[in-house]
């Protein structure tokens, strides 16, 4: 919004201060000026507009201070930072007891809309001459950046800009009626004055003459209703159109202008009978033979005054000064807020309309602060309880994770949580949530339902970087997926906070003493265990599975034990299927998808420790054969349960299935244990009764044989 100082002054003194001084005085108190600019400065030396010296302060407003779009507006603002009051003489151009006039008989109005059309005013003017305006019109318009038309449009803008409410004006011998209709549009097609044909929804309020709309109400008249060089008589509406009807459908048209941004941001109902009279008036004048022939006014709902009662010593309270009465009296009557003291330090303020940001106690309480001074309040330390900020658990969690896994050669990626349908064949689902959620209103079918797996989107990733030339990727998500048990969402689906993780390619850079090598199932595998053991979670499990879009002999379960030692399933370690590798354009590619949920609850960030030992151990290794098919996990959990509390460990260091053994269905497994007692030195006699039963557990449980 664009103010005139020269303007600004037949409302409010402002001697004592240049342009500059003028806006630093607004945008220390909350109305923000962007720049001061001259008259000469616009227009250079020598233009025919430059009647006199003038200042333009172009204003940054906030969407709630509407009341400012106005030169009166801005000059009730500047009294009240001034501490000046407004110039009473000037102030009753817009008195309507000052005016004289006769009731308008020739037409009438049929309100449809009263909700979104509270008020409705309109004059009718005849033998009107149209022609150029006056110089000064058109120089105080050109200051503020409207384009000067004629005499009859430039005094309705002259208006608007003076008083913020919009004035319209139609050619009054285009109307077929002597009814004016306002009504919402039924799918209409209608030529607006710019010559452009629009179609008008049921949503657009119009201005009809019983016969065709002669405008979209607020926005724009309709071709052949505006005012031309023929026209002699003249129709001037002053009206009050709603906000969110004018915002919406001048969005859907295109068609935004001052008028309509007033009406968006609703504009004061008090204004629009003065203002109709007073533009009425200088037509009148500027016009020789010019008369008016009447004035009405609808009025469809009453207008209410908000009264706000705040006491002295809550303003103090929540600004945290010492304000005293008298000044808070001042700045009330500086911002020409009626109040009355009904009790002690106790106003009760009466709202004027043109100031709709006003609506509660706190509002007072910010106008008294920002004219008081926001430097006149003191600074004050932070008093009560505070508490030193810090991670949750979870965002430790998972942050750790992030650390252990980049340490470890990964790259963390961000993908959509939106994905198309396709890969919801492709991933295990969730039995207990096994329903996908579709988007009502896909942007496109890429991007139309929640994904239910990190994994598809990780795929995506690698193909694209492959493409490129990335041949060695490593890449995690930590991200949430979403599925509902419901087949039609009658509630918000489940989010669950998963880790995914993708490896392809080769795990280290060609050496010329090491020669690259690819990545296999057990880097990815060492990888969550070297993460689980971080975060302090030793009971764990991988158990071969069959899961769908995964390698029939080359994926696991993970299990996590919870603290009464039951088994939780948490995801799975697995290398692709090779009809799914094919249709991503990949290689042996090894994925992992873990539920976040448990290792929240299980992770220990405590620290344990122990002293070094005093005795030596003592190791024995076992070789057994066993079936094909017989895990190593499970074999190894075998020997830890019948080994006893002086095992210290058992790993494998062998395995060997080709040959005679293959051809069998069977292979063979070299395990080697450690034993240690903590408080003497282990001898052959301790070792071979354990060593004895663990080999009847492993005949026992697994049909195993020694190795001869």
């Amino acid at each position: 919004m664009k103010v005139s100082t020269t303007w600004l002054s037949e409302y409010i003194d402002l001697k004592g201060y240049t342009g500059e001084e003028l806006a630093e005085q607004l945008t220390a108190h909350g109305i923000e000026v962007d720049s001061v600019l001259s008259t000469a400065e616009l227009y250079g030396q020598e233009s025919s507009l430059q009647e006199t010296e003038d200042n333009i302060l172009d204003l940054d407003l906030t969407p709630n201070r509407s009341d400012c779009l106005s030169i009166i507006g801005t000059a009730y603002e500047m009294g009240a930072v001034l501490g000046r009051y407004m110039d009473s003489n000037s102030l009753n151009r817009y008195n309507v007891s000052s005016y004289n006039y006769s009731p308008l008989n020739s037409f009438s109005v049929n309100n449809e809309a009263e909700q979104e059309c509270k008020c409705y005013a309109l004059a009718l003017i005849e033998n009107v001459q149209i022609g150029p305006s006056p110089l000064w019109i058109q120089q105080r318009l050109s200051n503020l950046g409207v384009a000067p038309v004629n005499n009859v449009v430039d005094y309705a803008n002259y208006i608007m800009l003076e008083c913020g409410q919009p004035i319209n004006i139609y050619d009054a011998d285009q109307f077929s009626g002597a009814q004016i209709q306002i009504r919402f549009a039924d799918e209409e097609n209608i030529m607006t004055a710019d010559g452009q044909e629009r179609t008008v929804d049921s949503t657009a309020l119009l201005i009809s003459d019983g016969r065709k709309p002669a405008s979209i109400a607020g926005i724009s008249n309709a071709a052949g209703y505006e005012v031309s060089p023929g026209t002699h008589r003249i129709l001037i509406e002053s009206a009050h159109f709603s906000g969110s009807v004018t915002r919406k459908t001048s969005r859907k048209l295109g068609l935004r202008n001052e008028k309509t941004v007033r009406f968006e941001k609703e504009i004061n109902l008090e204004m629009i009978l003065p203002a109709l009279l007073r533009v009425s008036e200088l037509i009148v004048d500027a016009s020789p033979g010019a008369k008016l022939s009447g004035v009405s006014h609808w009025q469809y709902a009453p207008i209410e005054h908000k009264t706000i009662k705040v006491s002295q010593e809550k303003i103090n309270r929540y600004l945290g000064t010492e304000i005293s009465g008298e000044q808070i009296e001042a700045i009330l009557e500086y911002l020409h807020f009626p109040f009355e003291i009904p009790e002690n330090s106790v106003y009760l303020i009466s709202v004027p309309k043109r100031r709709g940001d006003i609506t509660q106690e706190v509002d007072i309480i910010e106008e008294i602060a920002r004219l008081y001074g926001y430097e006149h309040i003191p600074v004050s330390l932070v008093q009560g309880v505070t508490t030193p900020g810090r991670l949750t658990n979870e965002q430790r969690i998972r942050r750790s994770i992030r650390h252990i896994l980049i340490q470890s050669g990964f790259n963390e990626t961000i993908t959509y949580s939106l994905t198309h349908p396709k890969h919801f064949n492709m991933i295990p689902v969730n039995p207990l949530y096994p329903q996908a959620v579709f988007l009502n209103n896909p942007m496109t079918e890429d991007r139309s339902m929640l994904r239910m797996s990190l994994v598809p989107h990780l795929l995506e990733t690698a193909s694209f970087n492959l493409k490129y030339g990335t041949e060695n990727i490593a890449i995690f998500e930590i991200g949430n997926i979403y599925c509902s048990n419901e087949p039609v969402l009658t509630q918000l689906p489940q989010e669950f906070p998963c880790l995914g993780m993708l490896l392809t390619g080769k795990r280290n850079h060609p050496h010329w003493n090491c020669p690259a090598q690819p990545v296999s199932y057990y880097d990815i595998k060492g990888t969550v265990e070297k993460m689980l053991n971080y975060l302090g979670i030793e009971s764990y499990s991988f158990e071969g599975a069959q899961i769908q879009g995964l390698h029939p002999g080359r994926t696991a379960s993970i299990y996590l034990k919870d603290n009464d030692g039951n088994p939780i399933y948490v995801g799975y370690a697995a290398q692709l299927h090779p009809d799914v590798q094919k249709q991503y354009d990949l290689k042996e590619t090894f994925v992992l998808e873990l539920s976040l949920e448990p290792i929240y609850r299980l992770t220990d960030f405590g620290i344990s420790a122990q002293s070094a030992p005093k005795y030596p151990s003592v190791q024995r290794d076992i070789a057994v054969v066993v079936d094909a098919h017989v895990f190593a996990a499970a074999m190894i959990t075998g020997i830890k349960s019948s080994a006893g509390e002086w095992l210290e460990d058992v790993s494998i260091f062998d395995v060997y299935s080709s040959g005679s053994l293959a051809q069998t269905g069977r292979k063979s497994i070299a395990f080697s244990l450690v034993f240690r007692h903590p408080d003497r030195t282990l001898t052959d006699d301790d070792i071979y009764p354990v060593y004895e039963r663990v080999v009847n557990t492993l005949k026992e449980q697994f049909a195993a044989e020694l190795r001869q």
